[in-house]
């Protein structure tokens, strides 16, 4: 937990070496303390066939919401600037407690490995992220940190029709006038301060408008089965029948979501198409939805940090060694402390 008297002197203070480590990501995480805040650059590999990534973590070990506004706005932006000196990463990770980070950054890899899979193998995405049938694509649709949202299923045998990670307007894209179709949406709602998002699921069962009256009936006894199938691996909020593709207007349901679901949210956010987008932009960056984001007055906190160097030339140092591959140092840890101390560690 931050003292009143350490988040009042954060400006005052310089970023310095605090350990540094040739182990992975939980050799790193057994080495920060749950008590201060600390930031590290990490280089690992998903397995022994990948590259190598950079990572860069804030761990804040405190619920900032908690905080006054000013002293939140001052440890956030002073945070950014530290993740600032870091330099790029692959991937950039906010976390409360350090043994959070495990599984956040694993979760993060996933998804970079299904972001990488999407973009060299544009003709076949499904095949390439491993997603060869329909229980593939509900399991992935299920996992909210599959880069997976939907995924429509046939009606003869329940195979898999079509998945992605695009959202409703790439799934009514999917939508044929001609069949019956059942599937389902997730809704990712991402909340601040490290607080997982907020998770919702949609079943859809989709009757084109040009299906034979014949061809309805055989594929709508499919429907129980559908839902049967689906629950098996998420359960939904609600069911929606639609006919035309404006029945599916994204508005609508989400208005509709929000009167048979109960929110409970920090900030008292009501479901919105706006905040539903910033779930699926949270996708396409591949950034965790809890990454602090710098306000007005957290840039004016930042201007403040006055004329001496954020990082001490040791930390520096240490970083730049972290990030050049095939060193022997795989992680440097970070920590603030009084200008008038000297540096610790170094490499």
């Amino acid at each position: 937990m931050h003292t009143q008297e350490h988040r009042r002197g954060i400006a005052e203070k310089q970023v310095a070496v605090h350990t540094i480590g040739t182990g992975g990501v939980e050799d790193l995480s057994n080495s920060i303390s749950d008590s201060t805040m600390s930031w590290a650059l990490l280089r690992c590999k998903q397995n022994q066939a990948s590259e190598e990534k950079l990572v860069a973590v804030a761990c804040h070990c405190a619920d900032m919401r908690q905080f006054p506004n000013a002293e939140r706005d001052q440890v956030i932006a002073f945070s950014s600037r530290v993740m600032e000196e870091l330099g790029t990463a692959d991937i950039t990770l906010h976390v409360n407690q350090p043994q959070d980070l495990p599984g956040q950054l694993n979760a993060a890899l996933r998804r970079l490995n299904v972001h990488e899979k999407y973009q060299w193998h544009d003709a076949d995405p499904l095949r390439a992220a491993g997603i060869e049938s329909a229980q593939d694509a509900l399991r992935a649709v299920g996992d909210a940190t599959s880069a997976f949202n939907w995924v429509l299923l046939e009606p003869t045998t329940l195979g898999l029709h079509r998945a992605g990670s695009g959202g409703m307007d790439e799934l009514k894209d999917s939508l044929p006038h001609d069949k019956v179709l059942f599937g389902v949406l997730r809704f990712a709602f991402p909340r601040g301060d490290c607080a997982p998002p907020i998770v919702k699921h949609m079943f859809i069962h989709w009757i084109g408008s040009n299906v034979s009256v014949v061809r309805r009936g055989q594929w709508n006894s499919k429907l129980e089965e559908a839902v049967r199938r689906v629950r098996s691996f998420c359960d939904f909020a609600f069911r929606k029948t639609a006919y035309t593709l404006d029945d599916l207007n994204l508005e609508g349901l989400i208005e509709e979501l929000g009167r048979v679901t109960c929110v409970t949210c920090s900030d008292s956010r009501q479901f919105s198409v706006k905040w539903y987008l910033e779930g699926l932009e949270d996708i396409d960056q591949l950034e965790q939805p809890q990454a602090p984001v710098q306000t007005p007055n957290a840039t004016n906190q930042v201007c403040k940090l006055g004329t001496k160097s954020l990082l001490r030339e040791s930390a520096k140092h240490t970083i730049q060694i972290v990030r050049e591959k095939d060193r022997h140092w795989k992680w440097v840890l970070l920590a603030a402390s009084e200008c008038s101390e000297p540096s610790s560690g170094g490499a």
